[in-house]
């Protein structure tokens, strides 16, 4: 819909400790507790969207859930009795019949793919996806339509906030160590933004194809040149593609095919 998302880490974060909690507290089989994350970070995220998409200005909305993704954070932070803080959440079990990281690699390329094809069926195969992009081109002009416009953004941001919850859950069962200032830190947004702002915006393969390329990057120069280079050298890398390269890399194939 052409909503950028600057409080992503918060549902992300979200899904993760919704499910470890489930998992270790109620006893709750994993499996379970990962559709029970998306939910929750569903719910936050249909709270959120109410309070935010209200307003055509986007400035609102960038503002709101980056205000919430701190507010979750620091939440977190301070409510060691549930979270432990900083010390962080651990003792929680990973996914029943998976024991390997080969196990585990398969249970993410599943997932992955099951994603992408929802949100391609989604977004090229029915009408909610048509609303969506109409709402992206010409949001005044949808609205004239007779088309609830607020009411489709908060829908579009609830499905958004699932799969986000549902990506929290899984890297929870596998690290099985969580902190907010790995979960809900500032830092799992940026990877979100610029992996699409690599790829390329308004595709469902480019933000896989710029996932590959941040990912890989991001393990090289963390053993070359330590943390916090590798983080000033993947926001210049985000600063190139969006002033040299706006599409991303899709983008720029789209140029070159036609």
């Amino acid at each position: 819909m052409g909503l950028i998302n600057f409080g992503h880490a918060a549902f992300f974060g979200m899904g993760a400790y919704t499910s470890a909690l489930l998992s270790l507290n109620v006893g709750i089989s994993p499996w379970i507790a990962l559709f029970l994350a998306g939910v929750a970070s569903m719910a936050f995220g249909a709270f959120n969207g109410v309070v935010s998409l209200r307003f055509r200005n986007r400035i609102y909305f960038v503002m709101c859930t980056l205000g919430f993704a701190e507010t979750a954070r620091m939440i977190c932070r301070n409510w060691v009795s549930l979270t432990r803080g900083v010390l962080g959440l651990w003792g929680y079990p990973t996914f029943p019949g998976i024991s390997t990281r080969v196990d585990y690699y398969y249970l993410a390329l599943v997932f992955m793919g099951a994603s992408l094809f929802i949100m391609h069926m989604l977004a090229e195969h029915t009408r909610l996806g048509l609303i969506f992009r109409s709402i992206k081109d010409d949001e005044v002009l949808t609205e004239h339509l007779g088309i609830n416009v607020a009411k489709y953004k908060v829908l579009c941001f609830m499905i958004s906030t699932f799969f986000a919850g549902l990506t929290g859950s899984m890297y929870a069962h596998h690290i099985l160590l969580l902190t907010p200032e790995d979960v809900l830190a500032s830092t799992v947004t940026v990877l979100a933004i610029g992996m699409v702002v690599i790829g390329g915006i308004r595709t469902i393969v480019g933000p896989v194809i710029g996932a590959f390329i941040t990912v890989i990057m991001s393990e090289v120069l963390r053993m070359y040149v330590g943390i916090i280079y590798n983080l000033v050298a993947f926001g210049f890398l985000i600063m190139v593609f969006a002033i040299f390269i706006p599409g991303g890399i899709m983008g720029w194939i789209r140029r070159r095919i036609a």
